[in-house]
């Protein structure tokens, strides 16, 4: 169970937020996993560069309860643990991506191909970091395993500030999605390219607008001024 000590400290404001939450220089770069989906709900106070999110405006374990089905500590280890297993339970979606991307049509349903290809359409130009992607760099993206890493982050996170995780707990549980980013990707580019395909695929109903703004988000991270993806490359 968490102690009194461990809570994170909730204020108002991003600049406050991430003042009262202080990370150490050497737990920044774990901060770097689920920051595509914390960057999204920005406008309800949080932000990527603490660990602590602003509850006053969305709720964290109501957003656990209502999406995930997590209402304690085992639901929240259990999820977890879950989406680590992506490498694994992203095998089909990795296979059919790769033919798709070999012009293989049928590999993906038409509502599956429509988002791929729009995605892929929003993507190619777009400035992330300091360089315009291409649409080869995109095309050589072909596993959608970013899209668990990310939400197994995302859940640690949330799960530390509903109170039924511990700061260590959680850390722990970064360490490992970030191993996992770095034993399949070389650069925060390609993972960030990968999130939105896993995403294009299993969310293929969502509103294309939906998926513009998650990118716009994931642009943010590697910001050379403030993104976080900027504070450390992906592998050194």
């Amino acid at each position: 169970m968490k102690g009194e000590h461990d809570m994170p400290i909730i204020r108002g404001g991003e600049n406050t937020l991430v003042k009262q939450n202080d990370v150490a220089d050497d737990k920044k770069q774990l901060l770097q996993t689920g920051a595509i989906i914390i960057t999204t709900n920005s406008p309800w106070g949080w932000t990527p560069q603490t660990l602590a999110v602003d509850s006053a405006q969305l709720n964290p374990a109501d957003v656990l309860r209502q999406t995930w089905d997590v209402e304690d500590r085992e639901d929240a280890e259990d999820t977890v643990e879950r989406l680590l297993a992506g490498p694994t339970r992203r095998g089909d979606d990795d296979a059919r991506l790769a033919r798709y991307t070999r012009s293989e049509v049928s590999a993906l349903s038409p509502d599956e191909s429509c988002m791929v290809d729009e995605v892929a359409e929003l993507l190619t130009g777009c400035t992330f970091g300091t360089a315009k992607l291409t649409k080869d760099q995109i095309d050589s993206v072909i596993t959608t395993v970013a899209w668990d890493i990310e939400r197994a982050a995302f859940v640690a996170r949330l799960a530390y500030n509903s109170g039924y995780l511990c700061q260590d707990e959680v850390w722990d549980m970064l360490e490992r999605t970030r191993s996992l980013a770095q034993s399949h990707f070389e650069t925060w580019r390609d993972y960030g390219i990968s999130f939105i395909k896993g995403r294009a695929i299993v969310m293929c109903h969502s509103t294309f607008a939906d998926m513009a703004d998650v990118w716009a988000s994931t642009c943010l991270l590697a910001e050379p001024e403030r993104g976080v993806w900027a504070w450390e490359p992906l592998r050194s």
